[in-house]
């Protein structure tokens, strides 16, 4: 799977106006987008060994391009007040991930985002799944918002 040239694709279709760099990095679990640099930073080795399909990593990276979108919105010390609140308080954390998964269905890629949450759900230690599911839209409300949007 060539993850560059999905990340070029994705971006394309749905973020155009998102110029950040796709980096692998070993330190994320997964993926991470920076507030501060507007880059994304994936690990390759854990994306493999979860084995996810093509239309899953595709949710990913948009979810990932969706938080930039979030981000350019804010200045300086939004940003840094982010970062801070980001990794000190869950509530704050799950506005910033429910926000970047609508963004991620407002550009198009509510299927994919549905195929990655269904893919973490059944791959992920359970640890990072109650994790990831207290932060983000649940997958009926992700469906829900489709429903709404694409009607």
């Amino acid at each position: 799977m060539d993850f560059k040239r999905l990340f070029s694709e994705v971006r394309d279709k749905g973020f155009a106006e998102i110029n950040s760099r796709f980096i692998p990095s070993n330190k994320y679990y997964f993926a991470h987008a920076s507030a501060m640099t507007g880059n994304i930073n994936y690990n390759l080795k854990n994306i493999l060994a979860l084995k996810f399909t093509t239309n899953a990593v595709k949710g990913v990276i948009a979810h990932e391009l969706a938080h930039q979108v979030d981000f350019k919105r804010r200045n300086f010390f939004a940003k840094l007040w982010l970062n801070y609140k980001c990794k000190t308080d869950e509530f704050y954390r799950r506005g910033i991930e429910r926000t970047a998964d609508k963004i991620t269905v407002q550009r198009g890629f509510g299927r994919e985002l549905l195929e990655a949450m269904k893919l973490t759900k059944e791959n992920f230690p359970i640890d990072k799944w109650k994790r990831y599911k207290k932060a983000h839209l649940s997958m009926k409300e992700v469906k829900d918002l489709m429903k709404k949007l694409f009607q």
